[in-house]
């Protein structure tokens, strides 16, 4: 699935359930990749509407996310 900033790329090292792990630096890379203050907000608001799998569902659906 194509995600609304495919050109931002995000590598993460999965830690089972921790979200902390995984929000602080999909920020990071959305302000990197020059993405509208707006844009993260609108994110943020997703990304912590629901459970640990929505939240991963959510950053896949926002930028290309590489795991190693």
């Amino acid at each position: 699935m194509e995600g609304r900033h495919p050109e931002i790329t995000i590598h993460l090292v999965w830690e089972d359930g921790n979200a902390f792990a995984i929000v602080p630096p999909a920020w990071s890379a959305m302000w990197r990749g020059g993405v509208r203050k707006e844009e993260i907000e609108a994110f943020t608001s997703q990304v912590t509407s629901g459970d640990f799998g929505h939240l991963l569902g959510t950053v896949q659906e926002w930028m290309e996310v590489v795991t190693r």
